[in-house]
């Protein structure tokens, strides 16, 4: 399938955005990594921060256009083991991950009655549908989206539950992709050359896990990104192997 990787940086978030896409390149060099930075946030005419509430949809959008499947992936990110589910036959609409780890603020995150241990992230979305894509792009655009808490990452779980489309849940399988490791990161481990989290004696996860991808979504200043703080060292040694 003819693919694409996006994210969303500004100048702040810049020096993430440029180690994610180093990871994503050290796994997938020949798949383009595009940036939007200040200069194209700014060229939307949407103000900001009013933008980053709906900015996956815009861009989206407009790359399902030219490719068979666009990622978006969140600017704190490290991708760290092939992302295989960008090479999958498999049929569907859009593949989407957890929000819930086991921090207490995972907890707090729902939407109607989805409840957080169901709740999607925004931050590693798999689009192959542009119908699915309007249709979130849509309810960006109508008056009640002020009055949800996490817009367009609401916006996306309810299309996902509650609309006609076939969707993937990439946490399902013997890999985690996102948000959902982060609670467990202490527990990592190298084995057959990937970062994995072995299965845990209460069943979370419940079998062995291939990390591969890594997001923080939020984090105290001076501690975001440093891996260093959270994985033992073979596994930091291998991240630094990674964005460099």
């Amino acid at each position: 399938m003819k693919s694409v990787v996006f994210t969303i940086a500004d100048e702040k978030n810049l020096p993430w955005a440029k180690m994610c896409e180093t990871s994503f390149k050290k796994f997938h060099p020949d798949i383009p990594f595009i940036i939007y930075g200040d200069k194209e946030i700014k060229e939307t005419g949407i103000p900001t921060p009013y933008f980053f509430y709906l900015s996956t949809p815009y861009y989206a959008r407009q790359l399902i256009k030219e490719y068979d499947q666009c990622l978006k992936i969140d600017a704190d990110s490290i991708v760290t083991a092939p992302l295989e589910i960008l090479e999958s036959p498999e049929n569907f609409d859009v593949g989407v991950v957890f929000n819930w780890t086991r921090d207490a603020i995972s907890n707090s995150v729902k939407v109607w009655d989805i409840t957080p241990q169901g709740y999607f992230n925004n931050g590693f979305v798999v689009f192959r549908n542009d119908e699915l894509i309007e249709h979130i792009w849509k309810l960006c655009n109508e008056k009640f989206f002020v009055n949800y808490q996490f817009r367009e990452q609401d916006m996306l779980n309810i299309v996902c539950y509650y609309g006609n489309y076939k969707v993937k849940v990439l946490d399902m399988g013997d890999s985690w992709y996102g948000l959902r490791s982060k609670s467990e990161w202490n527990k990592a481990v190298m084995r057959d050359g990937y970062i994995t989290l072995p299965k845990g004696k209460d069943m979370f996860p419940e079998r062995d896990k291939v990390i591969r991808c890594i997001h923080w979504a939020g984090g105290e200043q001076g501690v975001k990104m440093n891996y260093h703080a959270y994985f033992n060292d073979e596994c930091s040694a291998y991240l630094d192997t990674l964005v460099k």
